[in-house]
C-alpha cells in the first residue's frame, strides 16, 4: 500500500448523500449513474477503500460479484 493512502477514515470529512449527488452532478454524471453507484456501495461491491492522507480523495476497488 503507498504510504500516502490509509484505511483510516478520522481524516476525512463527513459529507452527505446531497453533497455527494450535488458533486456527481457537476460532472455530468446522470441521476441514473449516481443510483447504480450507490447500489454498488450499498450493496457491498465496493471493497478497499483508501483514504489520501489529506482527507480529501478516496479510491477503492468495485466487483460485479461478491466472490472476489
Amino acid at each position: 500500500m503507498d504510504s500516502c493512502w490509509s484505511k483510516d477514515i478520522s481524516q476525512f470529512q463527513k459529507f452527505s448523500f446531497e453533497i455527494a449527488e450535488t458533486f456527481f452532478k457537476s460532472k455530468g454524471w446522470t441521476q441514473s449513474d449516481i443510483s447504480r453507484g450507490y447500489k454498488f456501495f450499498a450493496g457491498g461491491f465496493v471493497h478497499d477503500v483508501l483514504f489520501d492522507k489529506l482527507g480529501s480523495t478516496l479510491k477503492a476497488k468495485c466487483y460485479r460479484s461478491k466472490k472476489k
